[in-house]
């Protein structure tokens, strides 16, 4: 049979092309461009929301304590902080379904916070910069110590956390930070990560107004008497139940009260010297009392002798 229009001798009709096919179909081109988006979207919105969510879920399975710190108050009431904290999390923990990986954390700064008692409100002590570099492996146990230097915020921050220290039973501490994370997943494929939020809070031990060990006198050192006046030296017992080594630059003085009948009395006053560094655990501080006798506190300072040197019966006999 003879060739019909458009076919050369030989050949079978032309061949469309798929594009021209597509084209023709609109919104099958449409559906496709939209499944397409949706696609690299949902991509995007995983690759940033996925790690944030991971990594804060191994985070608050990770155990972090204080190891080490040093609360720094100098000349003026200026204070600078030098803390240690340990982080440990089990491979267990950081173990990922069918996925293993390693990722490196090249230091960070971090904004620290304690929780005042009172109202519950979030006080802001300063920026934390470190240095450390923190190696995480899917495949072992992580132990590992983070240190870092202080920055503070202002010294009616410092001078409240430190009022919080002293008085409460345990103090909490939170940090935030955002990080930058690069990591290789099956040990090849390298995926870094950008501005990853870290939050962490941890509750330490306080002094709590020295409830758990009164302070107590160690031993006398020595005493010089004058009309209506007595210095003595002593050395105290004074413990401290926090991670936390004061050092205070600043010499001091606290007045002395004895209560008596129902009244508290001043007795005089304590000096202590600079520095004085309050290590974690028992502490062996040294001062100087001032006592001074008064037409006031007469009455109280000879109950208090009295009941010092307790009741006097003369010598037996031998």
């Amino acid at each position: 049979s003879s060739a019909t229009e458009g076919e050369q001798p030989g050949q079978g009709p032309p061949k469309r092309c798929s594009c021209a096919w597509l084209r023709g179909r609109p919104r099958l081109l449409w559906s496709l461009a939209a499944g397409a988006l949706l696609s690299a979207a949902g991509s995007v919105a995983a690759y940033l929301a996925l790690p944030q969510l991971i990594i804060e879920q191994r985070i608050t399975a990770a155990e972090v304590d204080i190891s080490k710190c040093i609360l720094e108050i100098g000349p003026n009431a200026a204070a600078t902080i030098r803390p240690t904290a340990r982080f440990s999390v089990s491979r267990h923990v950081l173990q990922l379904p069918l996925v293993s990986y390693t990722a490196t954390v090249h230091g960070l700064k971090a904004e620290i916070y304690f929780r005042r008692r009172s109202d519950g409100v979030d006080v802001r002590v300063g920026s934390l910069v470190s240095d450390s570099t923190l190696s995480i492996d899917s495949s072992k146990d992580m132990d590992v110590e983070i240190r870092g230097d202080m920055h503070i915020a202002g010294a009616g921050s410092i001078a409240q956390m430190v009022n919080e220290f002293v008085k409460q039973d345990t103090v909490t501490l939170a940090f935030a930070a955002k990080v930058d994370i690069s990591s290789k997943v099956w040990g090849w494929l390298s995926i870094p990560f950008y501005g990853i939020s870290v939050t962490k809070s941890l509750t330490v031990p306080a002094f709590d107004d020295f409830r758990h060990k009164n302070v107590a006198l160690d031993h006398l050192v020595s005493a010089h008497g004058s009309p209506g006046a007595l210095n003595v030296s002593a050395v105290a017992q004074l413990f401290n139940p926090s991670p936390v080594t004061v050092v205070l630059r600043d010499s001091f003085d606290l007045q002395v009260y004895s209560q008596y009948l129902g009244s508290e009395y001043t007795m005089g006053t304590l000096r202590v010297a600079a520095p004085l560094t309050l290590a974690p655990g028992d502490n062996l501080p040294s001062g100087r009392v001032t006592v001074r006798q008064t037409r006031e506190n007469g009455p109280a300072m000879a109950a208090f002798i009295a009941q010092y040197i307790g009741p006097q019966r003369g010598y037996s006999p031998a």
